[in-house]
């Protein structure tokens, strides 16, 4: 069902969720239904690698980004440096520079580029500090806009997808500490939330490492001393037993900010009571918590 022009401002800008962690590219692939003359509206853009970090200090450091354009359509992009941050909802959010940010240190090239179909560009960015960078985490992100072709400035659209690349600023020395205030659980339509209170009291981000594993009260392992257990690689080692494993969220809490922190859990359909533990690293902080929940016949 080709899509409405008034409901192109809405689905056609993207804001892409930024990778924090992990290697897999970033990429933007909007599921749509749409018609031949709107596909040129959906680019299918890869980046690799999805951020980065580097150390930096009095001289110029530099980096570069691959593009790839995995649409059948040409996509012209333009790019933008910002300093930036996440707010109270951890989302990333664009903010005003300082004199310590590193949109101001950063240059690009190229600026405007076209990637045909099925070609890859290569962006480089030099990082050249205007002053002594501060002990301590510094960032920009890398936004990389599209184009409005023909077709979208008739159909009044002004901004049809971005992409951003976080990259970190190290400058020694790092403290990646935290406080965690509280961890929660509640039941929300058939999901357990839990909840970490968390403030980052060092000069750089601070994430947890760590895993929730549930069982059924009857499995349940040793209460004081809750494994730890495998979840990637080769050498995965979780239990048959238990009834859901994963990790916990590692969105980054950064420097000098108290955040919210939340972990879904699906509740299982068939009755009885579990138990949900919760093991894992805060900085140099290790939690543990156990948290019972029953499911009625």
């Amino acid at each position: 069902m080709p899509l409405e022009k008034n409901s192109l401002h809405k689905i056609y800008f993207y804001l892409i969720s930024l990778m924090m962690m992990g290697s897999v590219p970033a990429m933007a692939q909007p599921q749509l239904t749409i018609s031949p003359a709107e596909e040129s509206l959906t680019p299918q853009i890869a980046a690799a690698p999805p951020n980065m970090t580097l150390e930096i200090g009095g001289k110029p450091v530099s980096g570069s980004i691959q593009l790839f354009n995995l649409s059948k359509a040409p996509v012209t992009l333009h790019t933008t440096v910002s300093n930036w941050d996440l707010d109270e909802k951890n989302n990333i959010r664009t903010i005003p520079p300082t004199p310590q940010s590193m949109d101001l240190w950063t240059i690009v090239s190229p600026v405007d580029f076209t990637i045909e179909p099925g070609k890859t560009q290569t962006v480089r960015f030099s990082i050249r500090p205007r002053t002594k960078p501060s002990p301590g985490e510094h960032r920009v992100i890398l936004f990389f806009d599209q184009a409005p072709t023909d077709l979208v400035k008739d159909l009044g659209v002004k901004i049809l997808y971005r992409l951003g690349i976080p990259i970190y600023g190290l400058v020694d020395k790092i403290e990646r500490a935290g406080e965690l205030h509280s961890i929660a659980m509640t039941e929300e339509k058939g999901w357990l939330n839990i909840a970490f209170d968390i403030t980052s009291t060092g000069n750089a981000n601070v994430r947890m490492d760590g895993q929730y594993v549930m069982w059924r009260k009857e499995d349940l392992p040793g209460r004081e001393n809750p494994p730890m257990y495998i979840l990637t690689g080769k050498n995965v080692n979780t239990p048959n037993e238990a009834v859901a494993v994963g990790q916990v969220s590692s969105t980054p809490v950064m420097a000098g900010t108290r955040r919210m922190l939340h972990q879904k859990i699906q509740i299982p359909k068939e009755p009885g009571e579990y138990a949900v533990i919760i093991h894992g690293i805060l900085g140099d902080i290790e939690f543990k918590r156990i948290f019972a929940t029953r499911v009625a016949p």
